[in-house]
């Protein structure tokens, strides 16, 4: 099993965690799962933006959180994307007919509000928490193998 770090950030702004997104983007391979969590407004759909640009989602195309419609799809230059939210999911049964983990699927998948899937799940490549420090900062939790820093070029 891949040994996973721990890396905590500050973004002092929209432009920083677009960035950040951005450069883990450009490093995700098909088959690879992030987790999200975070309070409404911490920046959750933001990073997610960053990261749909970095696998290569056209700049036209809007990244909005589907907390309604609880899954948007993404084509990419050399992937798909599946972005799902789950802040209104009901339980275990919602979640399994939503088709999140399907071994099938051979995209990136993207969750936000990933802490309601409970402990049962499989383990993320990436898990990022967010927590608003202000109207603009943010704090940034990292946690993946080194491997993905490293290609990402985040210090560890």
């Amino acid at each position: 099993m891949t040994r996973h770090l721990k890396k905590s950030l500050i973004s002092n702004s929209e432009e920083e965690t677009l960035s950040l997104g951005k450069k883990i983007g450009l490093v995700l391979r098909a088959g690879d799962t992030i987790f999200l969590s975070g309070d409404l407004g911490s920046g959750k759909t933001t990073i997610t933006r960053g990261i749909c640009r970095g696998i290569g989602v056209d700049e036209k195309i809007p990244i909005r959180s589907p907390s309604f419609t609880m899954i948007h799809e993404y084509d990419a230059t050399n992937l798909h994307v599946r972005h799902a939210d789950l802040y209104r999911t009901e339980g275990a049964e919602e979640l399994d007919s939503l088709g999140i983990f399907d071994p099938a699927y051979t995209g990136v998948t993207i969750i936000e509000w990933a802490n309601r899937l409970g402990d049962d799940t499989q383990t993320p490549l990436l898990w990022i928490r967010m927590r608003d420090i202000s109207d603009s900062v943010r704090e940034i939790n990292l946690t993946a193998p080194l491997e993905l820093f490293k290609k990402a070029g985040i210090s560890v």
